[in-house]
């Protein structure tokens, strides 16, 4: 069974014919060259396939989403933002009470960003107790989900109980609207102070995130998301334009949307997978439609607990490839490893695209109205 990195390499280093590391840090040949091999190559392969374990959804919101209205009872904080009279304002005094944003230039600016907000989740503390949902910044500089509450000095980077998973959700927030409903895992912050991040643990929540039901307050920052919209494109307010949608924390690449769509058909009429309109420029998902969009892709996982292990030996057959000549400089073993490589990664493949099952192509339009 492989239960960590350090399998994967032994298990490349005996194809190789050479010993096995007791480190992935030792001062050994074996070790240096297999430490800068492995997650470049681990990331590689994990993007070659969407593969079962890798696959994740999150229900995420086009990029600028609108404010919440200016009220006269809140008494807001610096970096606020909302809305009076159809104009986007932020909040540049401390204790901003009743001022009225068109006419109070001491206390409102007007906001010419979008709604959105980049978060930056704090790092991870032994003296803090997470709630469950909690997410945290470790110390590898991966971000880390809680899975428990009252989640205290547990280091997610070497937690071995199952208290913390990578996370593999948004990491842009909206301005919470109290007329929208909230999925798991999405990310708000309150109007009355943008520096405040909240994140959704439960779906169909449309309660307060202040109100301390059905939201965890991140220990995170807010700052506003400097989009340069490509052509086209424009914030969610905007309708005669498309709408740009951040790529969620750990992507690799997309997975089928609807993977059973097609699968049967009624009277023979075909009923694939409508072709959807994804455009995908650096960071960011672009598309006419206006959200909220719940995405399913591939991740970047790094557990190896959760790796298929026939994908852990074809991986292995790679890191060999790749460390043979380096360690033996022998043709004939860097041969023998092509070989293997191609073997064992082709049964990985074949075994995931039985479970994963074929995807049906998008209903073609002369079908469509031929018929």
């Amino acid at each position: 069974m492989f239960t960590q990195p350090l399998d994967i390499v032994n298990r490349a280093l005996q194809r190789c014919g050479v010993p096995r590391i007791a480190s992935m840090t030792e001062d050994s040949p074996s070790a240096t060259e297999a430490n800068f091999l492995y997650d470049k190559l681990r990331r590689a392969e994990l993007r070659r396939n969407v593969w079962r374990f890798a696959i994740r959804r999150v229900a995420t919101r086009a990029v600028g989403t609108a404010l919440s209205v200016w009220d006269s009872a809140v008494t807001y904080a610096v970096g606020a933002l909302v809305q009076f009279n159809s104009v986007n304002y932020i909040s540049i005094h401390a204790t901003n009470l009743n001022q009225e944003p068109d006419t109070s230039p001491t206390y409102w600016s007007v906001y010419n960003g979008n709604t959105t907000t980049k978060v930056t989740f704090s790092a991870w503390s032994n003296v803090t107790t997470y709630a469950q949902g909690a997410v945290v910044t470790g110390s590898d500089n991966l971000i880390y989900l809680s899975l428990v509450g009252s989640n205290t000095n547990h280091d997610p980077t070497t937690d071995t109980a199952g208290r913390w998973t990578l996370y593999f959700g948004n990491v842009t927030a909206s301005a919470w609207d109290s007329t929208t409903t909230y999925s798991v895992g999405e990310l708000v912050f309150p109007a009355s102070d943008a520096s405040l991040v909240y994140a959704s643990t439960m779906n169909g929540n449309d309660y307060d995130p202040q109100g301390g039901i059905g939201w965890v307050l991140l220990t995170a920052t807010g700052a506003p998301l400097v989009v340069t919209w490509p052509a086209g494109t424009g914030p969610v307010v905007e309708s005669a334009t498309k709408n740009i949608f951040v790529l969620p924390n750990g992507y690799l690449r997309e997975a089928p949307q609807d993977p059973k769509a097609g699968q049967n058909s009624f009277l023979g009429f075909p009923s694939n997978l409508l072709a959807d309109d994804y455009v995908f420029e650096g960071p960011y998902l672009i598309s006419m439609d206006s959200g909220p969009l719940v995405f399913r892709f591939s991740a970047d996982v790094t557990d190896v607990t959760l790796m298929d292990d026939l994908f852990c030996e074809g991986l292995a057959s790679r890191l060999a490839l790749e460390l043979c000549e380096r360690l033996t400089q022998s043709a004939t073993k860097l041969a023998a490893i092509a070989s293997e490589y191609k073997q064992f990664m082709g049964e990985a493949r074949t075994i995931n695209g039985i479970e994963t099952s074929a995807t049906q192509p998008p209903l073609d339009d002369y079908i469509a109205t031929r018929w």
